[in-house]
């Protein structure tokens, strides 16, 4: 079994293993669950963190290949761990600042959501090329109409006994991600865990109450739910996404310039 000492371990051996590339790395932030104190161990991702290094370690074909192999091998070692993974991320130092997609940015440059955990403190150089939020903007009605077509498609399929396994999946997806997004499209750049607050002070009408109990559902719900059940709660989640779709769309059209 996974425990919420797992997590804190694999953080020291981490740093552990990251510091074989020496002076190159200038900062290792930490983000997330572990920072946020809200692991569910098993469930949680392992390892929300961001390297930052010097620029010549990835300019230099040498030391470019040895970085990333090394990388590669802490992220096979992490993957085997048996908790939910994904690579961390790894970035080049500038005086001048660096650069990550605007979601970032909220967790990455805040105290209350990331900590340095090795080298110096980087996160106030820590820019966007998406200051206006343009992509960020793009990104939720692009993602907010993948999700009607993918609930709509397992709805259907539901009915032969197919695509179960997958609605929890979506609906955690839609749950967790949806809410940052449409707080991003209306200019709003906020921390996921700051999304719902923002989503209700933005649009008072909107039922933030049953996407609250939704993303409680999908949290706790195993993926074999009933077929039935399956079925509530794709038809929900799809009242709440065009719901919210046309009160982020009526927001751009009527605040954001073409």
């Amino acid at each position: 079994m996974i425990t919420h000492s797992d997590y804190t371990n694999e953080v020291k051996f981490f740093l552990e293993d990251i510091s074989e590339l020496g002076d190159d790395v200038c900062s290792v932030i930490l983000y997330g669950s572990l920072v946020k104190e809200t692991i569910r161990p098993g469930l949680s991702d392992l390892l929300d963190a961001v390297v930052v290094v010097e620029p010549g370690l990835l300019t230099n074909e040498t030391s470019y290949y040895r970085a990333i192999d090394l990388m590669i091998k802490i992220c096979s070692r992490l993957s085997r761990t048996g908790a939910p993974f994904h690579p961390f991320h790894y970035f080049a130092n500038d005086p001048n600042g660096w650069s990550a997609v605007a979601l970032y940015v909220p967790a990455w440059t805040s105290d209350r959501y990331s900590r340095i955990v090795a080298g110096t403190d980087v996160r106030p150089l820590l820019r966007t090329s998406d200051s206006e939020l343009q992509y960020m903007r793009g990104w939720y009605f692009a993602t907010s109409r993948w999700f009607r077509r993918r609930a709509l498609f397992l709805n259907a399929v539901l009915d032969r006994q197919e695509g179960l396994r997958e609605v929890i999946p979506a609906l955690q997806e839609f749950t967790r991600n949806h809410p940052q997004f449409a707080c991003f499209a209306c200019n709003r750049s906020v921390d996921r865990a700051e999304a719902l607050a923002e989503i209700a002070a933005l649009f008072p009408g909107f039922d933030i109450d049953s996407l609250q109990r939704l993303s409680e559902t999908a949290e706790q719900s195993p993926t074999d739910i009933d077929t039935q059940a399956a079925q509530r709660l794709l038809e929900q989640a799809l009242q709440l996404n065009e719901s919210l779709y046309k009160s982020v769309a009526s927001w751009v059209g009527q605040n954001i310039k073409c």
